[in-house]
C-alpha cells in the first residue's frame, strides 16, 4: 500500500537533512561558584540577590599612578551582573538640565533610579564609563556629583572619555554602569 501512495504523487518531495538538536537554553537556576557568591545563567528579576560584600572586591595597587578622582584601580565581581545604559542629564519629564554640573547630578539621579529598577544600589556599581563633551564638561563637575553619589567604601572602577559631541548638542555628559 505504501507503493500506491508514492506512485500517486510525483517524486518532488525531498527528504530533509537530519536536524541538529537546539542549543541548550539559558536558565535562571542558581549554581554554586567558587568564592562564596552565587552565579547565575541568565539572571533577571527572579534571580536571587547576592549581597555586594559577596560579589565586589576593590583592588588598590601601589604601583599604579595616583587617580585623578576618587575611584579604585580594579573591581573583581562574581554573580549576576546588571548593565545600565548611558544615563543623560534629563529629568523624568525629558527636560535637560542647563549646566554641566546639574547634568552630572541628574545623570547620577537617573542612574540611581535605573539601579533601583534593577534591584541594585550604588554599592553594587563595579564600573562606570563617563563620556563628557570636551571643553564643556570637566572633572570638577564629575567629582562633585560622584562625591554625592558614592560612599567612600563603595567606589567603582571608572573610565572617563572626552568626546567632541554626544547624541544631541546640549547633552554634555552621559554615564553608564555595570553592577555586580
Amino acid at each position: 500500500s505504501s507503493s500506491s501512495s508514492s506512485s500517486s504523487s510525483p517524486s518532488t518531495h525531498k527528504t530533509a537533512p537530519p536536524r541538529r538538536p537546539p542549543p541548550p537554553t539559558t536558565t535562571t537556576t542558581p549554581r554554586a561558584s567558587s568564592g562564596g557568591g552565587a552565579a547565575l545563567r541568565g539572571g533577571g528579576p527572579t534571580a536571587p540577590r547576592v549581597r555586594r560584600h559577596d560579589t565586589k572586591v576593590a583592588t588598590h595597587q601601589r604601583r599604579l599612578c595616583v587617580p585623578l578622582a576618587r575611584w579604585v584601580d580594579a573591581v573583581h565581581v562574581e554573580g549576576p551582573v546588571l548593565f545600565v545604559s548611558a544615563q543623560i542629564g534629563a529629568d523624568a519629564s525629558g527636560v535637560l538640565q542647563p549646566s554641566a554640573e546639574l547634568q552630572c547630578l541628574q545623570c547620577f539621579e537617573n542612574l540611581r533610579r535605573a539601579l533601583h529598577a534593577g534591584h541594585r544600589t550604588v554599592r553594587d556599581v563595579a564600573k562606570l564609563t563617563v563620556y563628557m563633551v570636551h571643553g564643556q564638561c570637566g572633572l570638577a563637575e564629575f567629582r562633585l556629583a560622584a562625591g554625592r553619589f558614592f560612599p567612600d567604601d563603595a567606589l567603582p572602577a571608572v573610565s572617563i572619555v572626552f568626546v567632541v559631541a554626544l547624541a544631541t548638542e546640549n547633552i554634555l555628559v552621559q554615564i553608564d554602569a555595570v553592577t555586580a
